[in-house]
């Protein structure tokens, strides 16, 4: 197992290179004697006998696919409560046995298919799981604030919150990449699962670059960029499948298509000032819970779950976890700011 720190930086997507040739990213790993492809396998870690058994210790949650395979989740000394799962999310609240806890820590198992490589991506660590080798936990620590006459906790913390885990496979270069969180809304806790994309790893002979073209729709919008959006770990990730996977040429694929919902704004809604959007994307964890929607006329405008609103004016993350999916048609309301649109209200059309 070896960790990989991958520094940021602004010279990834523009890069032209050949299948076996080396993105400078990865040349400068090697460089510094890191060779990810050629990762030692460590020593397996003893388990715990009879694990599946102890349900008084830990509850589980699953997350499976046919082409990859299965993901189990264990969240010691929690409870969990029932799984609502959307397309390409699920979340599930969390009972901690312990009134005020200063940590939630959630354990991972696998069982994946055999052509399927594992990888733990944290901030800009990549981490690839060989074997049977386990996935490190992730431990999200918990600060509690003063709200009225309430204690309410705080979970967010940048690159400490969530891990990415990404699924790719040998044969064809498909891959998943999903994101494991531990979110705090309305005071209570809740574990999310969402997958950010799946997509194909292919060489690209116009460009003359390794690219990621969409297997699911929701990845299909207008300038949907994997390697603009995942920067270094996505140059990294598409440069391990080009070594190591039996990838295709971009002429042998069918990529998704955008498929945005056509349901129509009431004209009631329209009266009142709000405007027809399709989302982009939105991200259970991102700014908190955020993300982009296209409105009709073609310009895209910032929307948070805090501003997620029912059809009675009643703010969503007040009583339930709050989300909206890809391609789901919204009405929005909106101001300009400098950096663009920014929505006030976001209500989703039914």
């Amino acid at each position: 197992m070896v960790r990989i720190e991958i520094g940021v930086s602004n010279m990834i997507t523009k890069t032209r290179r050949r299948p076996g040739a080396v993105h400078p990213t990865t040349a400068k790993l090697l460089a510094a004697g890191l060779a990810p492809i050629q990762a030692a396998t460590p020593s397996p870690v003893a388990r715990k006998a009879n694990r599946y058994g102890q349900k008084n210790e830990f509850r589980l949650a699953r997350w499976e696919h046919d082409l990859f395979g299965e993901l189990r989740f264990d969240i010691r000394g929690v409870k969990i409560g029932k799984v609502h799962s959307q397309d390409s999310l699920s979340f599930t609240p969390l009972f901690p046995r312990e009134g005020e806890p200063t940590e939630i820590t959630v354990e991972f198992d696998y069982d994946l298919l055999s052509d399927v490589f594992l990888f733990r991506v944290q901030g800009n660590t990549i981490e690839e799981i060989k074997g049977e080798n386990p996935i490190d936990p992730l431990k999200v620590s918990i600060t509690w604030q003063k709200n009225g006459d309430k204690l309410v906790p705080n979970t967010r913390q940048k690159d400490a919150d969530n891990i990415d885990l990404v699924l790719l496979r040998k044969t064809g270069g498909e891959f998943i990449h999903i994101q494991v969180a531990v979110a705090s809304r309305h005071g209570k806790f809740f574990l999310t699962i969402q997958d950010l994309w799946g997509a194909q790893a292919a060489w690209d002979d116009t460009a003359g670059s390794m690219v990621a073209i969409p297997l699911f729709s929701q990845n299909a919008y207008q300038g949907a960029d994997y390697l603009n959006t995942m920067r270094d770990v996505g140059c990294w990730l598409l440069d391990f499948a080009a070594q190591n996977c039996d990838i295709y040429d971009t002429i042998d694929l069918q990529p998704a298509v955008w498929q945005p919902s056509e349901t129509v704004l009431p004209s009631n809604m329209s009266d009142k000032g709000w405007v027809r959007a399709n989302v982009i994307f939105f991200n259970l964890i991102w700014n908190g819970g955020s993300g982009f929607a296209v409105c009709e006329d073609g310009k895209s405008v910032f929307i948070h779950f805090k501003d997620i609103v029912d059809e009675n004016g009643r703010r969503v993350a007040d009583y339930m976890f709050p989300y909206l999916l890809a391609e789901q048609a919204i009405a929005v309301r909106y101001e300009e700011g400098p950096k663009g649109r920014k929505a006030n209200a976001v209500r989703v059309i039914e």
